[in-house]
């Protein structure tokens, strides 16, 4: 179960970063889409789904990720994690997470299980590390961001066996995720936008995988 929780919040930031285009035009600059959008709804081949709730302005109010386990993470004005629930079975509550610093919030598993997540920003307020650590200072999980043009196009992961993973992302002319390097080269996988609502937001897209196409969806709500 820890290991799983640890998974939902590494993909709840890479879905953040990876669910926009990444240099808006015409776009509402706050969360890069068109239209008033209230929230958005993705669901993913795996069976996970993300959802990003925003306010009339474009501000970010809270996502949430559903798999195994829930994540769901609370925004500040400033577009900075405030709070951070992580719900199990039957909405069970595994932890509720503590801020002890603008970038460091503290989660209890269990008496016996004490971690910490640490975010660091650049000074545009993006997330270029983020580390998971135990209570006696052992790092568990590191991920590292770069970014080129406001989009993301580097992400490297280091667990605690040292096992590192880098995935470097492109995008197409619209400025959406086109493709995808990981497990260090060996995994490609290209994206194929299908259908578009009548904003221009995408709600469908597929890939192909060992041969094997599949396909993403999102819904898409507005303010209007």
């Amino acid at each position: 179960m820890k290991k799983s929780i640890f998974l939902l919040l590494t993909f709840t930031l890479s879905s953040i970063i990876l669910n926009t285009a990444c240099h808006p035009q015409k776009q509402n600059p706050k969360n890069q889409l068109f239209g008033q959008v209230k929230e958005v709804q993705t669901n993913y081949a795996d069976s996970t789904l993300h959802i990003d709730a925003f306010d009339k302005d474009g501000d970010i109010l809270y996502c949430k990720d559903i798999s195994d386990d829930t994540a769901i993470t609370y925004y500040n004005k400033e577009g900075l994690p405030e709070k951070i629930i992580i719900l199990g079975n039957q909405d069970t509550i595994h932890s509720i997470s503590e801020k002890i610093s603008p970038n460091k919030f503290k989660f209890c598993l269990d008496k016996d299980s004490v971690y910490f997540s640490i975010y660091i920003y650049d000074e545009n307020q993006k997330l270029i590390e983020k580390q998971i650590i135990t209570n006696d200072n052992q790092v568990i999980l590191q991920e590292n961001f770069q970014y080129e043009n406001n989009c993301l196009t580097q992400q490297k992961t280091i667990n605690e066996e040292q096992e590192q993973n880098i995935s470097q992302f492109t995008y197409d002319r619209q400025n959406r995720l086109s493709k995808e390097c990981s497990a260090n080269g060996k995994t490609i996988l290209e994206y194929q936008y299908k259908e578009t609502d009548n904003q221009g937001n995408w709600t469908k897209r597929s890939y192909t995988l060992d041969g094997t196409e599949y396909t993403d969806t999102r819904t898409i709500i507005y303010w209007n």
